[in-house]
């Protein structure tokens, strides 16, 4: 008996044994299959178009194809709650943006915790939006666009790519900044609101202007400002709301950043916070960004950590504002 119990002893060490190494070798040759990359909205939107030229930058710095997953739904909320309980082996991760942290303030109970349930990889983008109308508006201004919206009080809309994500935090933001009503009309994602505003469905939207120069110097919609402290470089002749509204301390960013799931191995983390970096430092994707207005971001996990919770905590009033916000 003392045999065979001594032999089961052994057996039991042995497989502890080479199921460490085995760990251990996946751990040190990651990645050793594809990896991918969700984003929470549909094709055709700036989150997108920046996830698919981050993913090709990828593959070249880690071998292995980075596929990108469109998961839209709830606000982005879909794409995040899956990352969320997914592996944490570094295979599966998110391209998230202010949703990610506003969703987690908008339920109750929230659904996550943004810094607990997340591990930061990368900083990514930061950058103003653009607040656009539909030419039928007939409005050339921030001043003349919030006059129109007192004398039709509840009239305007405004379109966004889902509930609890940057374009609606601005669209909010604007709204009591300025003292007016407008209608929040959430979509999937930026591709399909734009095609909205296109078609003249939908008033105004604040997004960001990657992909969307032909249409403004087209006159198919019509940008009237951008939403920084400080006027966009690639739009120098357009002004800020800050200046239209006379408020010069106005200010919404979005961003857009590298998260996986929380407890995944330091080396795989700091594997991939390698292959961010180094992809935004890239020729196509530097001039890609720089084009749009969009300030590349590179940082390290623990100052991405740290952005998430200051993030988190300057986010409160404006998260009443949007729980109780009328949305169509």
């Amino acid at each position: 008996m003392k045999k065979i119990t001594s032999f089961i002893v052994s057996a039991l060490l042995l497989l502890a044994y080479y199921a460490g190494a085995f760990a251990q070798t996946e751990k040190s040759s990651f990645p050793n299959r594809p990896i991918t990359l969700v984003v929470g909205y549909t094709p055709g939107g700036s989150t997108d178009i920046v996830a698919r030229s981050l993913a090709k930058e990828m593959e070249k710095e880690l071998g292995q194809p980075v596929v990108v997953d469109n998961r839209p739904g709830a606000g982005t909320l879909v794409a995040t709650q899956y990352v969320q309980r997914a592996p944490a082996d570094g295979y599966t991760l998110i391209l998230g943006t202010n949703g990610l942290v506003i969703n987690s303030l908008l339920q109750d109970p929230p659904p996550y915790d943004p810094v607990r349930d997340f591990q930061a990889i990368s900083l990514v983008t930061v950058q103003s939006l653009g607040l656009i109308v539909r030419p039928g508006l007939n409005v050339n201004s921030v001043k003349s666009l919030v006059a129109y919206a007192k004398e039709h009080p509840g009239a305007l809309n405004f379109a966004s790519s889902g509930f609890g994500n940057g374009q609606h935090f601005a669209g909010v933001m604007f709204a009591s900044a300025a003292g007016i009503d407008i209608t929040h009309v959430p979509f999937k994602g930026a591709g399909p609101a734009i095609q909205e505003l296109l078609a003249g469905r939908v008033d105004m939207i604040f997004t960001a202007l990657l992909g969307l120069k032909d249409y403004i110097a087209d006159k198919r919609m019509l940008l009237l400002a951008t939403t920084g402290k400080s006027r966009n470089p690639t739009t120098p002749n357009t002004p800020t709301v800050g200046e239209g509204l006379g408020q010069p301390n106005f200010a919404v960013y979005s961003w857009q950043g590298v998260f996986a799931p929380a407890g995944t191995p330091k080396a795989i983390v700091a594997r991939l916070n390698t292959a961010v970096n180094k992809s935004l430092k890239s020729p196509a994707l530097s001039r890609l960004l720089a084009d749009q207005g969009m300030e590349s971001r590179p940082s390290t996990p623990e100052a991405m950590q740290e952005f998430i919770a200051k993030e988190r905590l300057g986010m409160g009033d404006s998260v009443t504002i949007m729980k109780n916000e009328k949305t169509k």
